[in-house]
């Protein structure tokens, strides 16, 4: 892909995408207390589920946030997102799969000022990068292993931007690291079914 033509996408999410991510991320930082962001993590300001999250089972979700409720201190003790996303792994059971945990996590890290140093990789943001020959089987990378108009946003952009833009990298010939697929079709999401194009 042209340096160009991705600084055009990049562009284009910042104006129209990054914002819709930000306010969603300061709902969270303007809920009072942890429980209560434990509670409404993966739910709008409106109440409705998340996209992400229409697929997952109600009980499923219930049974995730009373297991991550269990753990409120532990999570109010953490300094960092990935001490937050290890604690909401350890929670999860079967149904809830990695791209909850990574959305669970964002939220209740947001509401206590952190924020992921990594960019994250699953469902269609595994693609994404794949789709631009970068090492989508790592689980994450560093800003330093992106291509240079990428790391100018912070890693929580650029997972949301190699999500929403992953069928916009279908020009791009694919390395040989980045040949096969380990992880679930780009248009199905957890649960099965299609996916919106809203990360």
């Amino acid at each position: 892909m042209k340096a160009e033509h991705l600084r055009s996408l990049i562009r284009e999410y910042n104006k129209e995408r990054a914002p819709r991510l930000d306010n969603r991320l300061a709902e969270y930082r303007g809920i009072l207390s942890l429980a209560e962001v434990i509670e409404r993590a993966g739910i709008s300001a409106n109440g409705k589920r998340l996209p992400h999250q229409y697929r997952i089972k109600k009980t499923v979700m219930a049974e995730v946030r009373d297991r991550i409720l269990e753990q409120e201190e532990a999570l109010a003790r953490s300094r960092s997102f990935e001490a937050v996303r290890a604690i909401v792994q350890a929670c999860s059971v079967k149904g809830f799969g990695e791209l909850t945990v990574y959305d669970t996590a964002l939220a209740i890290a947001a509401h206590m000022g952190l924020y992921p140093e990594r960019v994250y990789l699953h469902r269609g943001t595994k693609d994404g990068a794949r789709a631009l020959g970068l090492p989508y089987k790592a689980g994450s990378l560093s800003l330093a292993e992106l291509p240079e108009p990428l790391r100018n946003l912070d890693p929580l952009h650029v997972e949301n931007f190699l999500c929403i833009y992953k069928n916009d990298f279908q020009d791009v010939p694919r390395s040989k690291q980045a040949s096969g697929s380990d992880c679930s079709p780009p248009d199905t999401q957890e649960g099965g079914g299609p996916a919106p194009r809203i990360c």
